[in-house]
C-alpha cells in the first residue's frame, strides 16, 4: 500500500497526535493506514462545524472522511467524539452520540480510499461488511495481510455506520392517506456494487449473538443482499472479555485465527429464519413482514389492505394481500418441513415423510389466518415431500 497522496487533505483539523496513533494501534490500524485514510483530529469547534451543532457539548475527536474508491474528494464526514455524553444503565456506562455525521447526508458505505475501485464491480472478489469505520480499516489491513503469497486483497472491506446503517430514512413516499412521509429504504450506495454471484460476509460485533435487535438487523441486511443476488454468509465473533469487534479480535489473535472465522462462516438460509419463528399470530406477522413487508400496509381506519404499486399506495381491491398470506403459509410450511429444532440449534430434519407430514399439518393448524391455514393443510396433504410410502 502506497502512502501517496491520493486523497485531498480535509480542510478540517490537524494530523492525529501520538495518543491517537496509539489508540489506532490498539484497534489494529497502522499509522500508514490511518494517514492514507485521511483521519484527522478536530477540536470541539471544528467538530461542531462538521456535524452542524451549536450546543455546549464537546465535539473534539477523530474525523473520518468518506471517500468512494477511485475518487479523491470526501463526499461526507463522521466524527468519533472523545467525550460524548453518557448515562448509567444497569450499572454500565452507555455513551450517547459517540459517532456523529452532518444532518441531511444520510447513511453511506465506508471504505479505505485505497480500496481498488474495480473490485466493487468484480463479483469474484468477496466482500466483508463491518460495523463501523475502525473495524473497516482493521478489515482493510486484514484483507492484505491474511495471505502472504499475494499483494492483492483477498476481500473488499466495506463499512456501515451501525447495524442499520445500510438503510436510510430520507426518502419520501405517500402513505395510505396520500400524505408524503419519510420511509426507510436501502441506501443508494448498495446499488453501486455488483452483488450478483458475489460472496458477501457479514461480520458484526460480538453482541449480535446476545442482542436480538442487532441480530434482526443482520438478518435484514442478509435478506437485502440475497435479494440483490449475493451469496450471504454470517461470521460470528467468539464472545471474549475485551473483544467487541473484529479490530479487537485481530489485535489479540492476529490474522490466522481471524481467517479461520471466515472459513467457519455460516451460509444465510432464509428458510432457516422462517423456521425459527413461532407458530403464533406474532410469528405469522414476522413472517409476513419478512416476505412482504415492503409491499403491503393495513389501513386500520378503512379496515383494508393497501399495496405499493411502485409509485404510491393503492387500495388492494384484487386480493393481493390474501394471496401473499397464502404464500407466507406455503413458505412457512416448506421451512418447517426442512428444518427441525434440537438442543444444538437447527439442522435439516430427519425422519420419514409421514413424520414430516404430521409436523407440517401440526404447523398448519396453528396458523390463525383461515385462508392460509386451508392452503397449508392442502399442501401438507398433497405435497410429494410428505407422500406416504406404501
Amino acid at each position: 500500500m502506497s502512502a501517496a497522496s491520493i486523497l485531498r487533505v480535509s480542510k478540517y483539523g490537524e494530523p492525529p497526535n501520538q495518543s491517537d496513533y496509539a489508540m489506532f494501534e490498539r484497534s489494529w490500524i497502522t499509522r500508514q493506514i490511518a494517514d492514507t485514510a485521511g483521519l484527522r483530529r478536530v477540536t470541539s469547534e471544528q467538530g461542531k462545524e462538521v456535524v452542524g451543532r451549536r450546543d455546549r457539548e464537546d465535539y473534539a475527536g477523530i474525523l473520518f472522511p468518506y471517500v468512494w474508491p477511485g475518487t479523491t474528494l470526501a463526499c461526507a464526514h463522521r466524527i468519533r467524539r472523545d467525550n460524548p455524553p453518557y448515562t448509567i444503565r444497569a450499572g454500565s456506562r452507555v455513551e450517547d452520540g459517540k459517532y456523529l455525521s452532518a444532518p441531511g447526508y444520510g447513511n453511506k458505505l465506508y471504505f479505505h480510499p485505497l480500496t481498488p475501485a474495480a473490485s466493487l464491480l468484480n463479483p469474484t472478489i468477496p466482500i466483508v461488511l463491518f460495523e463501523g469505520e475502525k473495524k473497516t480499516l482493521a478489515g482493510f489491513r486484514f484483507s492484505y495481510e491474511a495471505v502472504s503469497e499475494t499483494d492483492a486483497p483477498i476481500f473488499v472491506s466495506v463499512g456501515i455506520s451501525g447495524v442499520w446503517g445500510w438503510r436510510d430514512g430520507r426518502q419520501k413516499a405517500a402513505n395510505p392517506t396520500g400524505k408524503r412521509v419519510s420511509v426507510s429504504a436501502p441506501i443508494g450506495d448498495l446499488a453501486r456494487i455488483t452483488w450478483v454471484d458475489r460472496k458477501a460476509y457479514i461480520l458484526f460485533d460480538s453482541n449480535v449473538q446476545t442482542n436480538p435487535k442487532v441480530a434482526a438487523a443482520r438478518v435484514g441486511l442478509a435478506r437485502e443482499l440475497a435479494g440483490r443476488g449475493a451469496e450471504v454468509w454470517f461470521v460470528d465473533l467468539p464472545v471474549e472479555d475485551g473483544v467487541n469487534g473484529i479490530d479487537d479480535y485481530l489485535a489479540r489473535h492476529g490474522t490466522r485465527p481471524a481467517l479461520k472465522l471466515l472459513e467457519a462462516a455460516r451460509l444465510f438460509d432464509p428458510q432457516e429464519q422462517l423456521a425459527k419463528l413461532q407458530y403464533t399470530d406474532h410469528g405469522n406477522e414476522q413472517a409476513f413482514e419478512a416476505l412482504f413487508g415492503d409491499d403491503f400496509l393495513y389501513n386500520w381506519t378503512a379496515k383494508q389492505w393497501v399495496r405499493w404499486n411502485g409509485i404510491l399506495w393503492v387500495e388492494d381491491l384484487v386480493g393481493s394481500a390474501d394471496r401473499a398470506m397464502i404464500e407466507v403459509a406455503h413458505a412457512r410450511l416448506q421451512a418447517t418441513s426442512l428444518v427441525t429444532e434440537n438442543a444444538t440449534g437447527f439442522e435439516f430434519a430427519a425422519g420419514s415423510a409421514e413424520e414430516r407430514r404430521k409436523r407440517a399439518i401440526a404447523g398448519a393448524l396453528r396458523l390463525q389466518n383461515i385462508k392460509g391455514r386451508h392452503a397449508a393443510l392442502e399442501s401438507a396433504q398433497t405435497n410429494p415431500r410428505f407422500a406416504r410410502r406404501e
